[in-house]
């Protein structure tokens, strides 16, 4: 009796954990954000949703200024993706824990257009690594992952990936980039 105890305690440990790697893809299918590509994939056994949006360097998408988009985790955190080309066009997609829960495009003037670039070049994105934590065994999928797409005049483009701990400078720039997006009212057009 003691011995099946034990059995069936160390199945359900060994079945019970049973997540993945944050960057293991089980399940793909494809969503278009305009030319941008979303694969969605479960985690574990709980059949968690994690979005994981454009993580291809090679997006083929040259007028991307920035691409933002935040995964869900396995609570209740905010799943939006956020896009700014460079003919003024921003695209929002709220999909999960957020007040605006739709894709909305509308177009800035060429003045916020500037505002935007000028933030962008301030933060110097490129000095930092292209994933945080750099080591992958170190990613939590119960926290959400946000991902950074970023490009310059000159074509040079730049991917960053955040789990946690990223350096403080970048969680700066994350924390002013998700507020800029917020303060948007996407149901007039109007900043």
């Amino acid at each position: 009796m003691r011995s099946g105890l034990y059995f069936c305690l160390a199945l359900a440990l060994i079945t019970g954990c049973d997540r993945k790697v944050a960057t293991s893809l089980e399940a793909s299918t494809v969503d278009s954000l305009d030319s941008t590509v979303t694969k969605e994939s479960t985690y574990g056994n709980r059949g968690d949703t994690l979005i994981v949006d454009s993580l291809i360097e090679n997006t083929q998408q040259p007028d991307t200024v920035i691409f933002y988009s935040r995964s869900g985790c396995f609570g209740h955190c905010p799943v939006y993706s956020f896009l700014l080309k460079d003919n003024r066009e921003i695209k929002y997609s709220g999909r999960a824990h957020v007040s605006q829960i739709d894709t909305f495009t509308r177009t800035i003037s060429q003045e916020d257009l500037t505002a935007w670039i000028d933030f962008l070049d301030n933060a110097s994105l490129d000095q930092y690594e292209g994933q945080y934590p750099p080591n992958e065994q170190e990613w939590v999928v119960d926290l959400p992952t946000s991902n950074i797409i970023w490009e310059d005049d000159s074509g040079f483009r730049k991917i960053i990936r955040i789990n946690h701990s990223p350096p403080e400078a970048l969680r700066t720039f994350e924390n002013n980039l998700r507020q800029r997006i917020d303060n948007l009212d996407w149901q007039t057009g109007q900043d």
